[in-house]
């Protein structure tokens, strides 16, 4: 029988620090936002903001939630999404963020396998790693 699949600790843990700030920034959005009604007549750009971050938290999430539950395509955003950050850290030369982002970037790198799988990892497509193991298996005579 099959051992399924879990992410590990370090996803976990990640993912789980990720959703108590994300309840953290709920709860003080809920509090902030009846408070601030007055600043918002003056610019609306702050709530603008407000909307924006709030989407991009809960779309990270999804991202979170994806890589808990092994989704390579969650993987890949990860992927992105922290070496984008890594580079604004790096311009706005903030060195603790640049090094927790290596690490960040670094953590989710070594996992690459076990999200993309041998086959992807390997550099070749599924079909074209099934047709060489073909290969490697015929005799001599077979191949020709």
């Amino acid at each position: 029988m099959e051992k399924k699949k879990e992410a590990p600790l370090g996803i976990k843990i990640l993912a789980a620090l990720y959703f108590i700030s994300l309840a953290f920034y709920l709860f003080g959005l809920a509090v902030l936002i009846p408070r601030l009604g007055f600043l918002f007549s003056y610019n609306p750009m702050v709530a603008l903001l407000i909307v924006i971050t709030t989407i991009i938290m809960i779309a990270l999430a999804g991202m979170w939630y994806g890589l808990l539950k092994l989704n390579p395509t969650a993987w890949r955003v990860a992927m992105v999404l922290y070496g984008v950050g890594l580079i604004i850290n790096l311009l706005s030369l903030n060195v603790i963020a640049v090094i927790v982002g290596i690490i960040i970037l670094w953590y989710l790198y070594s996992k690459k396998e076990l999200y993309l799988g041998p086959s992807e990892v390997a550099g070749g497509t599924p079909a074209a790693l099934q047709t060489q193991e073909e290969q490697g298996s015929q005799t001599p005579e077979e191949q020709g």
